[in-house]
């Protein structure tokens, strides 16, 4: 039985078109002039999602263009399940900026001098349970594509530092697309090393131990981002992983697990474990 506190979930309403958000860069500073936030610049470390729907007002906090589905999350699920606050980022507030929801959401990069980024979609299916025959035909052919349908990751992205160059080497949703389950071994070891990954797998255990007693929600393409210090130096700070996107989280009716997002949890630890 399924309290009622969970029945938001069902109501995903979609994020605006992806034109919506074209040439922000150069709009931002008009929009924040006549709404009072001149300080909002543009979030220079996004890694995926769409472009433009990060953006920072100071060090320790970024504004996340959402949908009011996530905001729900944040607003509901978020404040009552409570164990859910040790594996996301923490939650500051809801503003309104031109009539769109802002989600106010801790920087995970706001400590590190030059973050290496990993965004990793989690889950066998990036399916919505609301989706349009339309819609769900081209997700699960994208899923099928992908090491999302065998393996249940998929890499979406990934910024690394190279510090003899002093550039950061960057890897995008396309080449996330094209990793197969033959080579993603490979791609994971461009980013994880034996240090990160063994502050990774507590946390991915965790998580894991988490998924398997819960019974709340089913987490639909929602991701883990993976952090830390490519700048050389003492005294790094120490590597980080959290979930991010809950646009798609829904209830569970019938009394089962989010099993597509276990079986994820489960290959990640296997490969991670792997590369020690």
């Amino acid at each position: 039985m399924i309290a009622p506190v969970f029945i938001w979930l069902l109501g995903f309403v979609p994020r605006p078109p992806l034109s919506s958000h074209r040439d922000w860069n150069s709009v931002l500073c008009e929009r924040c002039r006549f709404s009072g936030m001149e300080s909002l610049r543009p979030y220079e470390h996004q890694t995926a999602g769409h472009s433009g729907a990060l953006v920072k007002q100071d060090d320790e906090w970024i504004w996340k263009l959402s949908s009011s589905s996530e905001v729900k999350f944040y607003q509901n699920f978020y404040q009552e399940v409570t164990e859910i606050q040790a594996f996301a980022p923490l939650f500051h507030s809801v503003k309104q900026l031109n009539s769109k929801n802002y989600l106010i959401l801790e920087d995970l990069t706001h400590r590190y001098k030059k973050p290496n980024i990993c965004d990793i979609k989690m889950g066998t299916t990036s399916v919505a349970d609301d989706a349009t025959p339309e819609k769900r035909a081209t997700m699960s052919a994208k899923d099928r594509e992908s090491t999302t349908a065998t393996l249940g990751v998929r890499i979406s992205g990934c910024r690394i530092y190279d510090a003899a160059k002093e550039e950061y080497i960057v890897r995008d949703k396309k080449w996330g697309k094209a990793i197969t389950s033959e080579t993603i071994r490979d791609a994971l070891a461009l980013f994880f090393n034996k240090t990160n990954i063994r502050v990774y797998l507590p946390f991915l255990e965790r998580l894991l131990g988490w998924m398997e007693r819960q019974t709340h929600a089913r987490f639909i393409s929602s991701s883990l981002l993976f952090l830390w210090e490519g700048a050389e130096g003492d005294n790094p700070v120490p590597a980080v992983a959290k979930m991010i996107d809950f646009a798609h989280v829904y209830a569970i009716s019938d009394g089962g697990r989010d099993e597509s997002y276990i079986f994820g949890l489960r290959t990640l630890i296997s490969l991670l474990k792997g590369l020690l």
